[in-house]
């Protein structure tokens, strides 16, 4: 079976304000949580972020962080230390102590102050070789987004091939050169042979 990708809207987006160069010269600890004060400074000022999430993953995914301070996130992070900041690729897992997306999204859009619990996320690397065979990968994606969802894996496919141990709802966030761009990681898998794919997963609330 050739590989399925599936381009569909995502069930719950939000996105406010414009992406910006994302800090990371303080390696980010895997699975730490932080719990974020967030504060609209006034009516209708922007959050500043970009986040993904699609069903079956409970986790919702930041596919960007803007850097103008103009936006509550952007305000945010000039006043916290680096490794306190949110990031591109991080995941909230909850806001005000909400947990389902019906609920996280109803607070981002109606709440004048809420606290975030952002957790950074689990990466791995997978190398796949096609030879011949199909990927036998779907994954689920917004045009715009950062992210490849992954739906299913396909048993006699090259990905299971390589004992990567993907599961549904981890997110491919590189696929060789590219990264958080779906368009681009999307090329890379039709065309390439030799593939690495960097996974991204939440680890869940804690």
């Amino acid at each position: 079976m050739a590989e399925v990708v599936e381009q569909a809207p995502i069930l719950e987006k939000v996105e406010y304000g414009e992406s910006g160069d994302i800090d990371t010269a303080v390696p980010a600890k895997v699975g730490k949580t932080l719990v974020v004060p967030l504060e609209y400074g006034w009516q209708d000022q922007d959050i500043g972020m970009a986040l993904e999430a699609f069903e079956p993953s409970g986790c919702v995914f930041v596919s960007g962080v803007s850097s103008n301070a103009a936006t509550a996130i952007g305000s945010y992070n000039e006043h916290v230390e680096p490794s306190e900041r949110v990031r591109q690729g991080d995941y909230v897992v909850s806001i005000d102590g909400h947990t389902d997306l019906h609920s996280m999204r109803r607070c981002l859009r109606s709440n004048a102050t809420m606290d975030l619990t952002i957790q950074r996320p689990f990466l791995f690397e997978v190398r796949v070789q096609k030879s011949g065979r199909p990927l036998g990968l779907a994954v689920k994606y917004d045009a715009s987004g950062a992210s490849l969802m992954v739906r299913r894996v396909e048993e006699n496919g090259a990905v299971a091939a390589a004992n990567g141990d993907l599961v549904c709802g981890d997110r491919i966030v590189g696929v060789n050169c590219a990264s958080y761009c779906a368009r681009a990681m999307l090329e890379e898998l039709r065309n390439s042979d030799c593939i690495e794919l960097t996974i991204s997963r939440c680890l869940g609330p804690v």
